[in-house]
């Protein structure tokens, strides 16, 4: 988690340097930015693997929430 936490930390201040007011997150893609209506990808980032995301967005959940994301059977979503 850690790790993660620090990947995010990373991502959000990149993204706030550039004057970003959103970040978006999704598998297969590059992480991307929103800037004065604009949405383009991050510069100096990798494509994020479905692993990648999930363990970014883990770090910013309830432990309860996660632990029930974690345990919750793949057909409910």
């Amino acid at each position: 988690a850690e790790t993660a936490l620090s990947g995010l930390d990373r991502l959000l201040r990149l993204a706030a340097a550039r004057g970003a007011s959103t970040l978006y997150l999704s598998s297969g893609a590059r992480p991307s930015i929103r800037v004065d209506g604009e949405v383009r990808a991050l510069d100096g980032t990798a494509v994020l693997e479905p692993n990648e995301v999930e363990s970014l967005l883990m770090t910013l959940m309830p432990e309860r929430s996660a632990e029930a994301l974690r345990t919750a059977d793949a057909s409910e979503w």
